[in-house]
Order: structure tokens, then sequence, then C-alpha cells
């Protein structure tokens, strides 16, 4: 990555509304199948800004990155977080779902 990325990628990480810009990060990693990246990305969402319908789709979205990059035990810890911290969201029951698609 470039000095003027990076440079960038640490601005957006302190600013309120970068939460946004970072989980867009996120998702073009995953649409690139960097996967790692993709995961790291959006692990910085829920960590770094308290906003929780935005936490719980980024960690949702990190567990898929997870699991696309081979690692379905990372992926499971991550929706078993969604499903227990965020109980009440839509995103909830979509990782359940995935969840059981990983015990099959």
């Amino acid at each position: 990555m470039g000095k003027l990325v990076e440079d960038w990628l640490v601005l957006c990480r302190h600013r309120p509304r970068a939460r946004l810009t970072v989980g867009q990060i996120g998702r073009c990693r995953l649409a690139q199948k960097r996967f790692d990246e993709a995961a790291k990305e959006l692990l910085v969402v829920p960590f770094t800004y308290d906003y929780p319908d935005h936490a719980a789709a980024a960690l949702f979205e990190a567990g898929q990155a997870h699991l696309e990059a081979g690692k379905p035990a990372d992926a499971a810890k991550l929706w078993q977080g969604v499903i227990k911290d965020f109980a009440s969201s839509p995103w909830a029951e979509v990782a359940q779902q995935r969840l059981s698609g990983i015990k099959r």
C-alpha cells in the first residue's frame, strides 16, 4: 500500500464519520478477494466506533471474510459475537443462519 493511502487510512480512523469509510474499505477488500485485509479493516469499525448498527454489520462481514479465507472457526466466533452482543439486530439472524451453515 502506498504512503498516501496509509496516511489517509490513519486519518479516517480518527474521524467520527470515518466508520463508514473504513467499512467500505473492508468491503472493497472483500470484493477483491483480499480476505485477510478485509477482515482487518472491518474489525476496526466495532472496536473503534460506538455505533451498534455499523458494528454488527462490520463484525458479520468480517466473519464472512474469515470464512472466505478458509477460517471457519474465526468466522464462527465473530458470528457468535454478533448473535450475543446484537441480538435484536437483523445481523444476528443472518449470523445465526451462516453459523448453522458452517456446522452442517
